[in-house]
């Protein structure tokens, strides 16, 4: 292969590379949506200390949650079905300073035991809206609130 070809294969490489790394590693969008999908995966895998470590201490919401509510809730889903699945789509974060909001198409399908699916959030034909605001908290994205996981 011709060096000049090669020289501009291995430029173009780093150049992705450089601008993927960037999206990883300083990106505070990509952040936030890896903050996010992290805690849908632990509660999709029913682990309940994975899922609260995305839960901040500071947690309180418009139905009255608190941090040890989500707790208890969790628990109590993760001891009443077997399995979850959790779609998040039409994706938008936006993200001032320490201050982050989240907003998703949500659908969790809850399958249990007998393997009886409910839909716990969304419906069939389409997901709900869900908000969450999540804050940077020793450097690590924590959600603060969420808004729309009530029917």
């Amino acid at each position: 292969m011709n060096p000049r070809i090669r020289l501009a294969a291995l430029l173009s490489a780093l150049a992705l590379g450089g601008i993927v790394a960037y999206q990883y590693l300083f990106d505070p969008a990509a952040a936030v949506k890896r903050a996010v999908q992290a805690a849908a995966g632990a509660f999709e895998n029913r682990n309940l200390d994975g899922f609260m470590a995305a839960v901040s201490r500071n947690y309180a919401d418009d139905q009255s949650m608190t941090y040890d509510g989500v707790r208890e809730a969790a628990s109590e889903a993760f001891q009443a079905f077997e399995a979850f699945n959790v779609t998040l789509e039409k994706v938008e974060i936006t993200v001032d300073g320490s201050t982050a909001r989240f907003t998703a198409l949500a659908t969790v399908v809850a399958t249990t035991r007998d393997r009886e699916k409910y839909m716990a959030i969304g419906t069939p034909e389409s997901g709900q809206r869900l908000e969450l605001e999540l804050h940077k908290e020793d450097g690590t994205w924590r959600v603060t609130s969420a808004h729309g996981y009530a029917r």
